[in-house]
């Protein structure tokens, strides 16, 4: 039992002691040549990788530059290091890792290495003739790739036409819906809400249509002062912020002739057309087309005369106070 256990601990130092080797490089360069090369094997299989090993009798602080090797895309490098251990002093030496992916002999390296002391000139030296033989994987009397068989034919004209059919209806289908779902939602889009005009403004293209109907004449005279008498109402309202329904026009005006927001001119504006349409509507007074100017010229001045100042976008809003 013992023995077996013995046979069985050296096996495994072997093991391990075989294992450490590969990963450790032993590379000796030759000590009469100031360029030593070799591959780790000369004949490989394609996909294969193999390494191919390099030393330059050069210091530490010498600069070497080294060709890359391979023959691209033949044989390419996946990539490469720095050795160090078991290299003599007096030399520099770099691995690389090689693939082979075409069959055929192949140089590895057909450029010199430059090495150049610190502060010298660069000397270039020769590489050696080193080439890899890559073989094909399959060897004679091993079976070869089969090739494809034949394509068969699918759908048939019939699943054909069926399926170039349905892929209408579905396209059809989809539009119908877009192009209903589109004018539904154009349907029910709201219509753009129209811009509130200023009071004055409205007073403004109301008494111009008063004046474009041929007004102020001797026919119409009491349906004229109606209709300016609706429209002072409607702009004081608007203008002032008055409210008094209940009110006739002509209480309303002769009330808003007397409110704070007016000032004296502007009230004897209002009392002037206003004694007038009394006299028209209770006394059957029929004044002269001269009158019936002045009351639609007092109107507009009424308008024209107490709308606000316009605003400057610059300006910034006034602070309210909280």
């Amino acid at each position: 039992m013992k023995r077996a256990t013995s046979i069985a601990c050296a096996l495994l130092a072997i093991s391990l002691a075989a294992g450490c080797g590969r990963n450790r490089a032993h590379f000796s360069p030759n000590p009469d040549e100031p360029l030593t090369a070799v591959l780790s094997t000369n004949t490989v299989q394609i996909g294969q990788p193999f390494t191919f090993t390099s030393a330059i009798k050069a210091g530490p602080t010498d600069r070497v530059d080294w060709p890359m090797p391979g023959q691209p895309p033949a044989i390419v490098v996946r990539n490469s290091r720095e050795l160090s251990d078991g290299i003599p002093p007096g030399y520099r030496a770099r691995q690389w890792e090689l693939l082979a992916l075409r069959p055929g002999t192949f140089p590895i390296w057909t450029s010199a290495v430059a090495r150049a002391q610190s502060g010298g000139a660069p000397d270039r030296i020769a590489p050696p003739q080193i080439e890899v033989h890559v073989i094909p994987s399959l060897q004679p009397g091993d079976e070869a790739i089969r090739d494809i068989a034949g394509l068969q034919q699918w759908p048939h004209r019939i699943a054909t036409r069926l399926l170039l059919l349905l892929g209408v209806v579905i396209l059809l289908s989809l539009l119908v819906a877009l192009l209903v779902r589109v004018l539904r939602r154009k349907r029910n889009r709201p219509a753009p809400a129209e811009v509130a005009l200023p009071p004055h403004e409205v007073a403004l293209r109301a008494l111009r249509a008063l004046r474009a109907k041929g007004w102020p004449d001797s026919h119409g005279i009491e349906a004229f002062y109606v209709e300016l008498t609706q429209i002072v109402r409607r702009f004081l309202e608007g203008a002032f912020f008055l409210r008094a329904p209940e009110q006739t026009t002509e209480e309303f005006i002769r009330a808003a002739a007397t409110a704070r927001g007016l000032q004296a001119e502007h009230k004897q504006l209002v009392f002037a057309f206003l004694e007038q349409s009394d006299l028209v509507k209770f006394a059957k007074h029929e004044p002269a087309q001269s009158d019936m100017e002045a009351a639609l010229a007092a109107a507009e001045r009424l308008v024209t005369e107490t709308q606000p100042p316009p605003t400057d976008p610059s300006t910034p809003p006034p602070l309210r106070k909280v």
